[in-house]
C-alpha cells in the first residue's frame, strides 16, 4: 500500500491594474509552461513578490 503525504504550499500572487489592464507574467517553467499567471511565487515576508515584480516588469515598489 502506498502511503499518501500531505503536503502544503503557500504562493503570493500581486495584482497590477493600470489603464483596466491588469498585469500577467508567462510561466516558463513547472507544471503550467507558457500559462498566463498573476505575478508571484512562494511565501517569504515581502522579498519574494518585490524581487519578482521589478523583474519580470520593472516597476519599482515602494511599499511592502
Amino acid at each position: 500500500m502506498i502511503k499518501m503525504v500531505n503536503t502544503t504550499h503557500l504562493g503570493v500572487y500581486g495584482i497590477v491594474i493600470k489603464e483596466d489592464k491588469i498585469l500577467l507574467v508567462k510561466k516558463s517553467r513547472g507544471a503550467y509552461i507558457g500559462k498566463y499567471d498573476l505575478p508571484g511565487g512562494s511565501f517569504s515576508p515581502c522579498s519574494k513578490i518585490t524581487a519578482h515584480f521589478v523583474f519580470a516588469t520593472s516597476i519599482r515598489l515602494v511599499w511592502c
